[in-house]
């Protein structure tokens, strides 16, 4: 939320307060909780007199529509769609908590569709590609561990961050996944490759990083601390480079790419879908639409 975007009444700053701690809680990325949009949304209606949600009426959202789509950005063009829609979706999540804790009457974005912005095809990395960052990484047991979080394992790159030395159970072969999107749990099966290469580094390399002040991160930074998203982004950017291999892989870009060539081996939907966490079918199904000759 935009600091020029701060509505003044108490109500409003401890309504976006905490709506924001709690979708924390229930594991939202961070930029999703900031709940970027609203702010400026409830400043509006602050200025029009209407101090509660329970004021807002369907005409209040069509209006702020259409604003968003005439007001200019802060680079001086029009917002896009995508932000658009991200300011939409802020709000969703902003009158779905107040529906969960007393807001009656429904939400009045009930039935507002905005037309979905032109989708990109998303980069689906090749075999070929993942062998080429093995190889590139294979003397670095930290950057190996990186891959075999993000591919192996398909996590998230919320969830390798948060994932501690006791989410990996060396004896059983398998990885906790305590808290992912929506603080769903899962159990990964690992395997003998995935299972070798963490071992290999929380056993006999992670210390070359940890000090006194280091806890029970899994994945350590260079200063012996938990290592943060941003900071595993770059590392696998420095990794594609030196690979030379598409830019566009990304960490979820292969939580993509793992997930497409399972269902390419034969992998049935449903264990795939476990093995992402994802909590429908249809969000896995989403995987079976890329073209796999190639992959």
């Amino acid at each position: 939320m935009s600091k020029a975007y701060q509505p003044k009444t108490a109500y409003y700053n401890e309504l976006l307060r905490s709506c924001r701690a709690e979708l924390l809680l229930l594991g939202y990325a961070k930029a999703t909780a900031s709940l970027s949009g609203s702010g400026e949304f409830l400043q509006r209606l602050e200025q029009q007199g209407k101090l509660t949600l329970d004021q807002v009426e369907k005409a209040d959202i069509d209006e702020h529509l259409t604003y968003l789509q005439t007001r200019p950005s802060q680079t001086g063009g029009a917002l896009s769609g995508y932000t658009i829609q991200g300011y939409v979706f802020s709000l969703r999540l902003l009158f779905d908590y107040a529906e969960r804790h007393g807001l009656r009457g429904g939400s009045p974005l009930a039935g507002i569709r905005l037309p979905a912005p032109p989708k990109s095809e998303r980069y689906v990395a090749t075999r070929a590609e993942v062998d080429a960052l093995y190889l590139t990484a294979k003397d670095d047991a930290r950057l190996t561990a990186l891959l075999h979080l993000l591919y192996g394992c398909g996590l998230r790159r919320m969830e390798a961050e948060a994932l501690d030395l006791g989410d990996v159970d060396h004896r059983a072969a398998l990885l906790y996944v305590r808290r992912g999107k929506g603080r769903k749990r899962r159990v990964i099966p690992l395997s003998g490759r995935v299972a070798e290469g963490l071992k290999h580094y929380q056993k006999r390399d992670r210390w070359r990083w940890a000090n006194d002040y280091t806890g029970k991160a899994y994945l350590l930074n260079d200063r012996g601390r938990r290592m943060r998203g941003n900071t595993i982004s770059k590392h696998l950017a420095k990794l594609v480079k030196e690979a030379k291999v598409n830019k566009q892989i990304t960490p979820h870009g292969l939580r993509h790419a793992v997930a497409t060539h399972l269902l390419a081996r034969g992998m049935e939907l449903e264990r795939v879908r476990d093995f992402l966490g994802h909590g429908y079918l249809e969000t896995t199904q989403l995987y079976t639409r890329v073209k796999t000759e190639d992959l």
